[in-house]
């Protein structure tokens, strides 16, 4: 299962994923990604003229998930 916590600065994203974690800690990691993680990714994502497939954008976002994760490790 993967949580993703969204937000502006200040308003609690911190505090709920603290929170959170110590709730499920089973076989559980805690993945923060200031800035939105990999920028070409995101770009290709949130750009309106390409016209890509919601799995299609899913599976990107989960790579990227896996590259910070191992940048992490």
């Amino acid at each position: 299962m993967i949580v993703a916590i969204e937000g502006i600065d200040g308003s609690g994203k911190s505090s709920v994923c603290d929170e959170l974690f110590q709730m499920i800690q089973f076989n559980s990691e805690y993945i923060r990604t200031p800035g939105g993680g990999i920028k070409e990714i995101r770009d290709i994502v949130l750009n309106p003229d390409n016209k890509i497939h919601n799995l299609s954008k899913l599976l990107m976002f989960l790579s990227e998930m896996i590259q910070i994760s191992k940048k992490n490790h």
